[in-house]
């Protein structure tokens, strides 16, 4: 029973995966819009909250390196919120480089992989500032 609950759980992870890229292709059509229209209010709301959800939900999928990326994605966001520059070019950039940041583990868990060094060390050494100040973020 045991090796049934284990395959029933990795048959859902890899099909949780598999919708993976086309969520990201809905963020990036989400970050678009953050400098097409002149408020940008919903499109940021819709943005936030689909980072706060992959970053659950991977989570619960044993996504973990998913997760570790989410979460400069989502103080990025809240940070920008606060900062009331939400729809900024500076903003979207940030966006684009956590989203490519994401397909790449998305390529490398779709490949069976489970060291995300290079990945760990570009989070790591990514600078990502909605102020003047840098901002960067260390996992713990």
């Amino acid at each position: 029973m045991n090796a049934q609950i284990h395959e029933e759980l990795q048959r859902m992870r890899l099909a949780y995966l598999a919708k993976l890229p086309q969520k990201l292709d809905d963020m990036e059509t989400l970050v678009r819009e953050l400098n097409q229209v002149d408020d940008c209010t919903d499109s940021f709301e819709n943005l936030y909250r689909a980072v706060h959800t992959l970053k659950g939900t991977a989570g619960t999928y044993g996504l973990q390196i998913i997760t570790a990326i989410c979460t400069p994605f989502e103080d990025c966001l809240t940070a920008a919120h606060e900062s009331a520059i939400s729809g900024s070019d500076r903003v979207a950039g940030y966006c684009m480089q956590f989203i490519g940041i994401l397909r790449n583990a998305v390529t490398q868990l779709e490949a069976g992989k489970d060291s995300f060094t290079e990945i760990e060390t570009s989070l790591d050494e990514f600078n990502w500032s909605v102020t003047d100040s840098a901002i960067k973020f260390h996992a713990s």
